[in-house]
């Protein structure tokens, strides 16, 4: 065969099998998204992963919204505790001015002085303690001091659940990927786009630090709390996803949860669970896997959920949920702390 002939045929052959490679391209390319997959770079990555890195870059801006709102509440119960500070010491002038009345034979113009010393005390205590008192009942609109503190514990509790997302998915990117690995499919793929699969980095070993510093913020020893018509509102996180607020109720009683709420925290109410009654309202018993408070974290709680036409009564618990265990309750720093008087609780439960 002449050489010039030999020549041509070689060409055409290497024609051919580049066009061949570069039509196996658009395929591979085809099926590595038709999987979900989306390139960054010589990386390939699921839309979970995607999604998570916006939620890391969003983490600034969440601390960004945290910290005056704590540090406001700071300065809010710094206030409040110097108020207290000065009634006790107004009313401790009062008594220890009755006591040297009793004591003493004061006569004349010096027990006129101490009797109207005493008046003045007690009139400025007076005035004092009707103003803290109205300054914690009355509504946040009406009152910088208690909008401190509901604005707090929104914020402690929002980040907190931020928090625990980015967590949970940042153990869980590995796995993201480990079905598409074992796809013999995925692997040719791959190896024909001349690309690997994510995840970008080690999320949970890189973030552990950045973690660990916020848990201390928002998952503190003890929760805030404020009044509404006379009982105390804590904030929660409910199944380590959905931030609550509960009413703390005085006396036992059980543990009430709206249906919606339950709905939002995938805890499903069986038809057939058991019910009891609440007034004219029937609720059904479920389970919460897991209910925080600050850094405590108590498991498989026994809860009721409220029927739809009972979501106003919102979530309520009592001392019953929290057997085993001593609530300490700091009115000066309106602070909750949740002291375990055996093993049934798990602490510091941000792993």
């Amino acid at each position: 065969m002449p050489a010039w002939r030999c020549t041509i045929l070689a060409s055409l052959g290497l024609f051919v099998s580049t066009s061949l490679a570069w039509a196996e391209r658009p395929d591979a390319r085809r099926q590595l998204e038709a999987q979900g997959l989306r390139p960054r770079g010589n990386t390939w990555v699921v839309a979970l992963e995607i999604e998570l890195r916006k939620r890391l870059d969003q983490l600034d801006q969440q601390e960004r919204v945290f910290y005056p709102v704590r540090d406001q509440f700071r300065t809010t119960t710094a206030q409040y505790a110097q108020a207290k500070t000065q009634l006790e010491g107004l009313l401790e002038l009062a008594r220890s001015g009755r006591i040297r009345l009793k004591k003493n034979s004061l006569f004349g113009r010096e027990r006129q002085q101490l009797e109207s010393q005493i008046k003045q005390y007690d009139q400025q205590a007076s005035q004092l303690e009707k103003r803290l008192q109205e300054e914690l009942n009355l509504l946040d609109e009406h009152s910088a001091f208690t909008r401190s503190v509901v604005q707090f514990a929104n914020a402690q509790n929002a980040l907190g659940a931020y928090l625990l997302a980015l967590q949970r998915d940042c153990h869980s990117a590995e796995q993201w990927y480990e079905p598409l690995r074992a796809d013999p499919q995925i692997a040719l793929a791959l190896q024909a786009e001349g690309v690997q699969l994510g995840p970008l980095e080690p999320y949970a070993r890189r973030y552990a630090g950045r973690f660990a510093r916020l848990a201390r913020e928002v998952f503190a020893d003890g929760v805030p709390f404020y009044r509404r018509a006379g009982q105390r509102r804590i904030p929660a996180i409910l199944n380590e996803r959905i931030p609550a607020t509960f009413s703390l109720a005085d006396t036992p009683g059980p543990t009430l949860i709206p249906s919606s709420v339950a709905q939002a925290a995938s805890i499903r109410v069986p038809d057939d669970a058991p019910t009891r009654r609440l007034g004219r309202l029937q609720t059904r018993q479920v389970r919460l896997p897991a209910l925080r408070f600050g850094d405590r974290v108590f498991r498989n709680v026994e809860a009721w959920a409220l029927p739809p036409e009972g979501e106003n009564l919102g979530a309520s618990i009592s001392p019953t949920a929290f057997a085993g265990h001593t609530l300490e309750v700091d009115d000066q720093r309106l602070w909750v702390r949740i002291v375990p008087t055996s093993d049934s609780l798990d602490s510091a439960a941000f792993r």
